[in-house]
């Protein structure tokens, strides 16, 4: 076997060691400890808005630079009762934004169950930081099946990590399609992670989270699909929160089409990994340039913000990488080294 053979099988297999690293520290975290507790924001919007159409590029490319945060876009008929994202469902796009007492205007976030200020910088990664490196007694698992292309099950599972003082809490669990190609009376052509249906109520469903850390409890979901939607772009989202502040306590998503998974909001200080540079980003054609401060190759590979992996290969720094075959959404991107785990994210906008 010569060098260059050899390097790669290596790296390969370390590739391999540090996945199932990752792995191994979040399932140590969910059964010995807290766990990480994902961000999740909810984006009130609407395809009539032309203040929306101003304000979201901002905000999407601000969440592009923030891995791992679940991101749900929720459009009600206030103020403009045509948007047809919300003619798809009015009743539930429009109880979802009153849960928050932010109904009659977009665009509006609210982040782990907090309403930011109609008037902050939506492209401020500052709005993120008072939510980031919060731990949670609660781990969130979800399994989504589609049969026959017309219905869909869920199974969510909630466990308990740590110990806890929490009373009664609130389940929301929602369908949502990654990605709809409409163009909107103001111009947006494409919108991300749009919510779709409700499969709990809109304020959520009570539960309580067992009290024994180990116990878990499981919520079984069941719906048949519109017609009109793209199967597999669906996804579901699941959000526990507390009833009387609504402050998030954990929340998880996932895709029927996760068929190759890895855990990508995980990484802790015991690995060593730098920034990646991927321009252009957004991405609005066929490749991708990815730099890093590394050895000549490493492995690399392209997630969905379900755990979807599209492609898996050896780069050097520097390489045009093509994402032709990716839908427009979301993506996340591994770069795995002798020494080090790089992690970035970008939007691939068609």
């Amino acid at each position: 076997m010569n060098y260059f053979v050899y390097r790669m099988v290596f790296q390969k297999k370390l590739f391999m060691r540090n996945i199932m690293l990752i792995v191994a520290i979040f399932t140590l975290n969910a059964v010995y400890g807290q766990a990480p507790k994902t961000i999740v924001v909810e984006h009130f919007t609407n395809s009539e808005c032309s203040i929306c159409a101003t304000k979201n590029p901002g905000f999407y490319g601000n969440l592009a630079t923030q891995p791992g945060i679940l991101h749900l876009a929720i459009h009600p008929s206030s103020p403009y009762d045509y948007c047809l994202l919300n003619q798809n469902n009015v009743a539930e796009n429009d109880d979802r934004t009153n849960y928050y007492g932010i109904y009659g205007g977009t665009p509006r976030l609210v982040i782990q169950g907090s309403v930011v200020s109609a008037g902050a910088n939506f492209s401020d990664p500052a709005i993120f930081s008072p939510f980031t490196g919060q731990t949670s007694p609660a781990a969130i698992s979800i399994k989504q099946t589609i049969f026959n292309d017309n219905y869909v099950k869920n199974e969510i599972t909630i466990k308990t990590v740590e110990a806890h003082d929490l009373g009664e809490l609130k389940l929301f669990v929602a369908l949502a399609e990654d990605t709809v190609f409409y163009t909107g009376g103001n111009g947006e052509d494409q919108h991300y992670d749009v919510f779709r249906k409700s499969l709990t109520a809109t304020t959520g469903n009570s539960i309580f989270l067992p009290e024994m850390v180990g116990d878990s409890i499981s919520i079984f979901t069941e719906s048949p699909l519109d017609i009109n939607w793209e199967n597999n772009r669906l996804f579901t989202i699941a959000i526990l929160q507390e009833s009387d502040t609504k402050s998030v306590v954990q929340s998880a998503s996932e895709s029927t089409f996760s068929d190759s998974t890895i855990v990508v909001n995980a990484i802790t200080s015991d690995l060593k990994y730098n920034e990646i540079l991927i321009t252009p980003n957004p991405v609005n054609g066929n490749n991708i340039r990815i730099n890093f401060e590394e050895e000549a190759f490493a492995e690399l590979s392209i997630c969905d913000i379900s755990g979807r992996v599209y492609k898996s290969t050896s780069i050097k720094s520097g390489e045009l990488i093509n994402v032709e075959i990716l839908p427009a959404g979301y993506y996340f991107i591994i770069v795995t080294s002798l020494s080090k785990i790089n992690q970035a994210s970008f939007i691939k906008l068609n």
